[in-house]
């Protein structure tokens, strides 16, 4: 389970779960939304601000199955809600356990923060300045999240 976290940025498919069942539902969900990226990409973030960290990661697996290219959308939002499952596994590991979860959340947020760096740098080459707004907007809040649970 640490690996796959780990890992799962650069094999998507690692670790792939089966997609969300009707318990899983959220609130207000449409059960017969059709399935575009856009449908599974909305659903993982209403997840996320949920805090259901388990249906945003199947919702944004299932978007990347849909589209691979949706790496800032899709990829990165993956990675908060595997990050954050990191977060509640420590709290319920085995004291033998919690130095192997510490060591695959800094592995992670480590991961998280240079692909966040990675996109900040290439921002500067684009012209177009609605969308770099934009996509320094999610890099922002992804890096709030990141700093919201520092592991030690």
């Amino acid at each position: 389970m640490v690996l796959t976290a780990t890992l799962a940025l650069v094999f998507p498919g690692l670790g792939r779960t089966a997609p969300p069942v009707a318990s899983q539902a959220l609130p207000g969900a449409n059960a017969t939304t059709e399935e575009t990226p856009e449908a599974h990409l909305g659903k993982g973030y209403d997840a996320l601000k949920l805090d259901r960290y388990d249906v945003a990661v199947s919702e944004f697996r299932a978007a990347l199955e849909i589209d691979p290219k949706l790496v800032l959308r899709a990829r990165f939002p993956l990675a908060v809600a595997l990050f954050e499952q990191l977060v509640q596994l420590e709290a319920i590991a085995a004291a033998s356990m919690r130095s192997d979860l510490q060591v695959a959340r800094l592995m992670a947020a480590a991961g998280a923060r240079g692909s966040l760096a990675n996109v900040e740098i290439n921002l500067d080459s684009l012209h177009d300045v609605a969308y770099v707004s934009k996509v320094r907007n999610k890099v922002a809040s992804l890096r709030e999240r990141l700093e919201k649970n520092p592991v030690v």
